[in-house]
């Protein structure tokens, strides 16, 4: 869980460049609303230490990462929108102050998906207060595979007609787990549910 980390990352954004960020709105008689360029940057700049984590393949595992990441996308397009929104209606005339939008458009626009599903999977397991369910699986040795990023570490699990429909066939773990269990036959997996029924695994051992 990466969410203080997130703040504190977006907490320096803030204070470091709001200052920067008034003068420029200030030569174009909008200084007013620098507080919402600032706002959006200081967001997009959250979800950079779990992009980091997730590179270096230190990060928490879902059961479902795809349908994780689209929910968390759309939901950090739409808390971009509310900024950007604005923004656009009070820039969309002056023609320095037009640029200055489509500018942070390109600079934000890929940060701020990557930024809703850092919050989304860090409230996912914040305010999941449930209790982990615990199961005993066998799997097939742990292999790794090239992916975008170089290589990604997987293992299969072997089918178990009691709890295959909690735990899905295929699982990517991360290297100091490959490490951990690429010799073993049977993992005992700690799920918890998620707060927004989004399942995570607390440990495998």
């Amino acid at each position: 869980m990466f969410m203080f980390l997130g703040l504190f990352v977006s907490f320096i954004t803030f204070i470091t460049t709001y200052h920067t960020v008034q003068k420029k709105y200030l030569h174009v008689g909008l200084s007013e609303i620098a507080w919402l360029e600032v706002s959006l940057i200081s967001f997009s700049a959250y979800g950079m230490p779990a992009l980091a984590a997730y590179l270096c393949e230190f990060h928490p595992m879902y059961l479902d990462l795809g349908t994780l990441v689209k929910e968390g996308g759309v939901i950090g397009l739409g808390i971009g929108a509310a900024f950007l929104l604005p923004l656009y209606l009070q820039t969309r005339r002056p023609v320095e102050a037009r640029r200055i939008f489509l500018k942070l458009l390109r600079l934000t626009l890929l940060a701020i998906p990557i930024s809703g599903v850092a919050l989304y999977s860090d409230l996912n397991q914040l305010l999941d207060r449930s209790e982990a369910s615990k199961h005993t699986v066998e799997i097939f040795e742990p292999y790794q595979v090239r992916d975008g990023r170089g290589s990604a570490q997987k293992v299969d699990i072997k089918p178990d007609p009691k709890i295959y429909y909690l735990i899905p066939r295929s699982l990517e773990i991360s290297y100091p787990l490959y490490q951990k269990i690429k010799h073993k036959q049977r993992v005992e997996i700690e799920i918890y549910p998620g707060f927004f029924n989004r399942p995570w695994i607390e440990s495998m051992k």
